[in-house]
């Protein structure tokens, strides 16, 4: 082996042992997508996931669709204020949709 290649190896070592060890930290607010797809009933469900640990909330939106009829959801949960809501897009002023699900 030659001396170089010890110096390299030996100075890795010292730079890999002189870091602490920490664990690693959940980002304080972040977001997320997902997608279901069920072949068999024609249905597709798209939701997004938002997350915020500074202001203590979560959001849920979700898109469901099932042959031509479309539904929309969106669930805020507000910590701070203790309050938590469903309320479907015909509601905030969106077309309403003929199919109810309860």
């Amino acid at each position: 082996m030659s001396p170089l290649l010890i110096v390299v190896i030996l100075g890795f070592c010292i730079a890999v042992n002189a870091q602490a060890p920490k664990p690693c930290e959940t980002p304080a607010q972040w977001q997320c997508d997902r997608t279901e797809v069920n072949r068999q009933t024609k249905e597709l469900i798209k939701m997004k996931y938002f997350y915020d640990l500074t202001n203590l909330r979560k959001r849920h939106i979700e898109v469901v669709k099932q042959g031509s009829e479309v539904d929309y959801f969106d669930r805020i949960e507000i910590y701070k204020e203790v309050t938590a809501r469903c309320l479907p897009k015909s509601m905030m002023g969106l077309q309403p949709s003929p199919k109810v699900i309860s």
